[in-house]
């Protein structure tokens, strides 16, 4: 597995639109809304000239990945919520991931998830999530992206 560098940081918040609108000041970019409430529980956005993922759950939800969220709010309060890594094979980094006793979920988006939630504009978006408790509490993501 090759490890490209940093894709992404997840932010996760209580009030979504205070913290795109601070970040989208602060840094000067532009949010795209992921459209992942019906699938995950959670309103999302991205800024990829940032490498920022903006992450909140939505009240009631319980999806599993958004209650982690709800968690972490609890326990830790708004902020960094995890990193995802950039390889060259996401395969290989479950692998390696699962040979050193780390659980890996896919999250994989098809083409037509691709359309409709990053605005077409990769070949391949696949990622595992892998267990925080094996991972020193951090929420690290390996990251397969291939741009179109």
């Amino acid at each position: 597995m090759k490890v490209k560098g940093v894709n992404r940081v997840y932010i996760v918040t209580k009030d979504f639109d205070k913290a795109m609108a601070l970040y989208s000041k602060l840094l000067g970019v532009t949010f795209h809304d992921a459209k992942v409430e019906h699938i995950f529980g959670v309103r999302c956005a991205l800024s990829w000239e940032a490498g920022i993922e903006l992450f909140s759950p939505l009240p009631g939800t319980t999806n599993p990945l958004a209650m982690g969220m709800v968690q972490h709010l609890e326990t830790h309060g708004e902020g960094l919520y995890g990193v995802a890594f950039g390889v060259e094979n996401a395969d290989a980094g479950r692998d390696r991931a699962q040979e050193m006793g780390i659980a890996a979920n896919l999250l994989e988006f098809d083409k037509d998830m691709i359309k409709q939630h990053f605005e077409d504009r990769f070949k391949i978006f696949k990622e595992y999530i892998l267990d925080p408790q094996a991972t020193c509490g951090v929420n690290v993501t390996l990251v397969q992206i291939e741009p179109k």
